[in-house]
């Protein structure tokens, strides 16, 4: 094979490579673990379609958990 056209093979798989590594883009972010105290699986029913629970919901509006309760969480 060519230099140009190793290069040009290298660089496809180059780029390739950081677009398959690149986040989905989920809105959740690494730092709200540490703000709520919570595992991810908490707040996202499921991380492929990006599904809140009732208190990813309540997250969500108040940017935090703080006055969750079993009721609220319940939708109730």
């Amino acid at each position: 094979m060519p230099r140009a056209e190793r290069l040009i093979f290298r660089t496809v798989v180059a780029v390739a490579a950081v677009i398959l590594l690149l986040p989905t883009g989920l809105a959740a972010k690494p730092e709200y673990t540490h703000v709520t105290k919570q595992e991810c699986g908490y707040c996202h029913a499921s991380l492929k379609d990006r599904k809140l629970t009732e208190a990813g919901l309540y997250f969500r509006q108040h940017r935090t958990l703080k006055g969750l309760t079993s009721k609220t969480a319940a939708g109730k």
